[in-house]
């Protein structure tokens, strides 16, 4: 153990998926003090590691920049390892990077995904929540931050340690089933900041989620299928779901990954998720959502829909697909993920050598 005081903070849940794998190789050898959002507090217990609830420390989410600056400066932080949150809704995780700014406290952040790089500006568009340090997921998404920040030795590619757990860990179905089971999986409209589901807002005579129906009825009749839809942790459920359209009720999203055979979403992380477990996914990246995928995941993982008339079609073969084990070609991502573990763990050891405190 060294005299070092190292703060984990994880916000939202795709941010704690990427941390939990190596949490434990950082508290074996530092000491650390693991605070945890309500948002993410599920993966912490479903994990079995030791945390502290954010509400233990404050009453309100987000608490006051001054509350952050005293708990930080009580509880002589020296470093700070942490998710890089959306500020649509939460600011805890920017106030916190802000802060630690401030007091000269060194952050080292993670980019858990491809997109949402306006999670580092404040309300009147400065860049007031960049920490000292990002890990990302590959060269792609390193060449988007630096056009912001315009200093590459800030930003190291480290993978994304879940998404190499969750390609590890596949097992692949080869048995023919009686029900093929399809989830949608819903994203939030955050550029409104409605956080109503995607799928549900008004298009036309009805919405999204009306077509993908309509177009279901392309399935060969010899499959037996169902489709689910799977609401955001965020979502508002403003809306009742079409008469034929099941909610679904599985317990964690690793049941719902074992459950179901056919994912179809936007650009999630859960799409993501599904496509490493060997799952067939389909993307619509349709025109109606253009405004909400300002960058795209740089694989070709799954279908893309870019008109809602060949959904049908899609479908249908990609139903036979399941039937037949049909796979996704995956190595370019595998790759990038590969060794994720070993690479955050070493990039972290080495910001505490060469981050210190100035303050």
């Amino acid at each position: 153990m060294t005299d070092k005081k190292i703060l984990v903070y994880s916000q939202d849940v795709g941010g704690a998926k990427y941390i939990v794998p190596v949490i434990n190789a950082i508290v074996a050898k530092y000491q650390v003090l693991v605070l945890v959002h309500p948002l993410s507090e599920c993966i912490f217990e479903k994990e079995n590691i030791s945390f502290c609830p954010l509400t233990n420390y404050f009453d309100s989410s987000p608490p006051s920049k001054n509350e952050i600056e005293s708990f930080i400066v009580q509880n002589r932080i020296s470093h700070v390892f942490c998710t890089i949150s959306s500020t649509y809704q939460d600011l805890t995780n920017a106030y916190l990077v802000e802060i630690c700014g401030k007091l000269k406290i060194p952050t080292y952040g993670i980019m858990d995904h491809w997109k949402g790089y306006d999670r580092f500006f404040d309300n009147v568009g400065v860049m007031a929540y960049f920490p000292d340090q990002i890990g990302c997921i590959d060269s792609f998404c390193r060449e988007e931050l630096i056009k912001l920040r315009k200093d590459p030795a800030r930003v190291i590619v480290v993978g994304h340690p879940h998404l190499e757990r969750i390609f590890m860990e596949k097992k692949p179905n080869f048995q023919n089933k009686v029900m093929l089971n399809i989830l949608i999986i819903s994203q939030p409209d955050t550029r409104e900041k409605s956080f109503i589901g995607i799928f549900l807002k008004k298009n036309g005579p009805g919405n999204i989620l009306d077509k993908i129906l309509e177009q279901s009825k392309q399935i060969d009749s010899s499959v037996n299928y169902r489709i689910s839809y799977r609401f955001h942790p965020k979502e508002k459920r403003l809306m009742q779901l079409p008469g034929d359209i099941c909610v679904d009720n599985t317990e964690t999203w690793e049941d719902a990954l074992s459950e179901n055979d056919i994912f179809v979403g936007l650009d999630s992380m859960l799409l993501v998720e599904a496509a490493l477990a060997g799952k067939r996914c389909i993307s619509l990246f349709l025109p109606e959502f253009s405004e909400y995928g300002n960058k795209t995941i740089p694989y070709r993982i799954w279908e893309n829909v870019e008109d809602i008339k060949n959904l049908g079609m899609i479908l249908r073969r990609t139903t036979q697909g399941v039937e037949n084990n049909y796979s996704c070609n995956l190595s370019d991502l595998v790759d990038a993920v590969k060794g994720s573990y070993e690479r955050v763990i070493n990039s972290f050891e080495t910001f505490i050598h060469n981050y210190q405190q100035t303050n």
